[in-house]
């Protein structure tokens, strides 16, 4: 018996990425596969290990004052785009990557979008400048069902909050609450004993 061709293409993928995410989520596979020995997959099993090197790269440098601004742009950019094409092989996200600046670009769907290289700056640089970004916005609805699934997870530190496997679990969340609005949404428009 022959088995079928597995398929490499994101299953969610409705058209190729914009080339500068294409190619700075190529160069992310290749700055951790140097600076580690480890290729990343596209896989969330393999996210912590990003983590991991937004970590060492913020932590080499005594200061992060001391890192151009260059660099920092260029570790959240690559690590940005390979984050959000990651989250664009789970869910149906389009990018938008019309602004110039890169820590605008987001992904979006229905209901809600994602800013992942904006959340990748958080990450590099901390939670203090979380509040000069936009990282996730949400349908208030949705945003309100959100907040009471995450209130029962516990509390975590400071790296922990800003990492890229943390925002990948409410992103998670997010479709999950989404899904249920939308069955609920199809049954209730189905009329009773549908």
């Amino acid at each position: 018996m022959t088995e079928a061709p597995v398929s490499t293409s994101p299953p969610n993928e409705v058209e190729p990425a914009p080339d500068a995410v294409a190619d700075a989520s190529s160069a992310c596979v290749q700055y951790v596969e140097r600076k580690l020995g480890i290729t990343l997959d596209y896989q969330p099993e393999t996210l912590p290990i990003l983590d991991h090197y937004i970590y060492e790269s913020r932590s080499a440098s005594p200061t992060l004052q001391q890192t151009s601004q260059e660099t920092i742009d260029l570790i959240a950019m690559v690590s940005g785009c390979y984050f959000g094409e990651l989250l664009r092989r789970m869910f149906p996200l389009q990018w938008n990557t019309e602004d110039q600046d890169p820590v605008h670009w987001s992904l979006s769907r229905k209901a809600v979008t994602i800013f992942p290289i904006a959340m990748a700056l958080v990450a590099l640089k901390g939670v203090e400048v979380e509040q000069d970004f936009d990282l996730f916005w949400l349908d208030q609805e949705l945003s309100d069902v959100l907040s009471k699934r995450l209130e029962v997870h516990p509390p975590v530190s400071e790296d922990e909050y800003a990492s890229l496997c943390t925002r990948l679990d409410v992103i998670e969340t997010a479709f999950d609450v989404l899904a249920n609005a939308e069955q609920w949404g199809a049954a209730e428009m189905a009329g009773p004993g549908a």
